[in-house]
């Protein structure tokens, strides 16, 4: 047995529940995961084979699902305390896949009842890749496509570790979430709903600035039906003085 590892299993796979299921040390005592979607068997086949850490890159859909087993096994990894840090990342950040991702990391030997949660979907950096193209001929493999792509600074990456072990609270980034409170909210681990954001307040221009505006809009407006009611007034004969 390892103890630790990082998984990145892809995503949302369909796959056939073995025969005996039950009775395998990684589906023991468990939901069965849906046979639909395999997210929750990888995570379960992982934590069966460490004594310690276990970090996985997933799809967001695992945060909020509707699914009723996944609900079931999600719930009692929250209430065994085996989910330490959830943190949800940039779109787009992967060129497989735009399917948004987080990253959730469980511990079997943690000393806090607190899951910490990170928001760094507006946390990142652009980078311009030089990419070559690889189909179309000589004529096209040999052209170079110049591709801007979001990745993590070393300070931010540095800032959300710093934020899981020391259970930072910032505006915005991150909350250190009691267990009691992610119960309440139905098991959703979703780091928006626990995060404050940071409150801004309205700009707008001062009042007399938008009464001056009102006013020449008014005098405009004024002086276009004055021109009409003189244009017309001269069409039909009419004195001008009687539209003033």
């Amino acid at each position: 047995m390892r103890r630790s590892l990082i998984s990145n299993p892809p995503y949302n796979m369909k796959w056939k529940h073995p025969a005996l299921m039950n009775m395998l040390p990684q589906y023991a005592g468990w939901d069965n995961p849906p046979e639909g979607n395999a997210n929750f068997a990888f995570i379960l086949t992982a934590l069966s084979m460490i004594t310690d850490t276990a970090v996985f890159l997933l799809p967001c859909g695992v945060l909020a699902t509707s699914d009723k087993s996944e609900q079931a096994i999600k719930k009692e990894l929250i209430d065994e305390n085996l989910l330490d840090a959830v943190i949800t990342l940039p779109d787009g950040m992967f060129e497989s896949t735009r399917i948004p991702t987080c990253i959730l990391v469980f511990c079997k030997n943690r000393k806090t009842r607190t899951i910490e949660m990170i928001d760094m979907r507006e946390t990142y950096e652009i980078e311009t890749r030089d990419q070559r193209s690889q189909y179309g001929g000589s004529s096209h493999e040999e052209r170079i496509c110049h591709k801007n792509v979001k990745v993590f600074s070393d300070e931010q990456i540095n800032k959300a570790v710093q934020a899981v072990n020391k259970r930072t609270n910032e505006s915005g980034f991150s909350a250190s979430v009691q267990y009691g409170d992610i119960k309440r909210q139905d098991y959703v681990i979703t780091p928006s709903r626990y995060i404050k954001q940071e409150q801004k307040a309205p700009t707008h221009r001062s009042f007399e600035d938008i009464a001056k505006d009102y006013d020449r809009i008014v005098a405009k407006k004024n002086q276009i039906k004055l021109t009409i009611n003189e244009t017309a007034a001269k069409h039909l004969s009419v004195p001008v003085e009687m539209y003033k």
